[in-house]
């Protein structure tokens, strides 16, 4: 972030808001719950950070940063990185928004309810994400998600896992490019838009392709053997759906494609399998 979003560059005399401004809208409290002086607030406690050349490790220069007292989310006295990341957790907008965000990404849904429960969760542990993490999983058990797109990344993974395949990481990195997600290599500061986003032409072809490449780099084993059979209900049961089969439209795709290799990689770009 340091060098995504210039706060390497900022200093006291000319301070970056990039920063400030996203750790606020993106990453904390959401738009509504800051204001554009606390923005500028924000800039001047956190100026003076830089990256050391070669290491990409963080490094504070106390002659690029300004210390003087600033007024931030209604807290006074705010002058370094301490103090705003104080001001940030004493914000009470802020364990709903990080609770909000969380049960998007894993369940799908960001009900107003579950997200209250998981709220108090995230403040009672003393802002433990691990804790807030297995409240949310619990929710989901619990029944209370959505159906959620996996992005080819967690797709990816899951085919990988459930094949037992390892397919060529030159290959399979390029194949994600193509298909828009690569780990760590985000489109912009607010990440992937997910959801729907990743049923675009393009994605489609390149998730295909990658649902080609792992079913042919897996190993023989069960999922290999139920892809031979002509029973789709083994072949769901192997590869892990919450289902007892698969919908009518899926079966004829899988009908239509040769036993084996081919049905596999048929079976991994299926609705069933893309969507959680």
């Amino acid at each position: 972030m340091l060098a995504y979003l210039d706060l390497r560059e900022s200093t006291g005399s000319q301070p970056n808001e990039n920063f400030s401004r996203e750790l606020l809208e993106l990453f904390t409290l959401g738009e509504g719950n800051y204001s554009e002086a606390d923005v500028q607030a924000g800039a001047l406690a956190l100026s003076g950070w830089t990256l050391v050349r070669g290491e990409g490790s963080a490094r504070f220069v106390a002659r690029r940063h300004d210390d003087s007292p600033q007024r931030y989310l209604g807290v006074a006295g705010v002058h370094d990185l301490d103090t705003v990341i104080d001001a940030v957790l004493a914000h009470a907008a802020l364990p709903g928004f990080i609770a909000a965000a969380v049960a998007g990404e894993l369940l799908g849904s960001d009900d107003e309810t579950v997200v209250d429960r998981l709220s108090t969760v995230f403040v009672a542990s003393g802002f433990d994400v691990r804790s807030l993490v297995r409240a949310t999983l619990a929710e989901g058990l619990a029944g209370h998600s959505a159906p959620l797109v996996l992005g080819p990344v967690p797709w990816f993974a899951t085919a990988c896992r459930v094949t037992g395949a390892r397919p060529a990481p030159k290959q399979s990195v390029q194949l994600l490019r193509a298909a828009g997600q690569v780990p760590m290599l985000p489109p912009n500061v607010a990440g992937w838009p997910g959801g729907t986003a990743w049923f675009g032409a393009s994605s489609l072809v390149a998730r295909a392709n990658l649902a080609a490449l792992i079913a042919a780099a897996a190993p023989a084993g069960e999922v290999l053997a139920a892809a031979q059979g002509d029973d789709s209900a083994v072949l769901a049961d192997v590869l892990g759906l919450p289902i007892d089969d698969f919908a009518d439209a899926s079966l004829a795709a899988l009908d239509a494609a040769p036993a084996g290799i081919d049905r596999l990689a048929v079976a991994l770009i299926t609705p069933e399998f893309m969507i959680a």
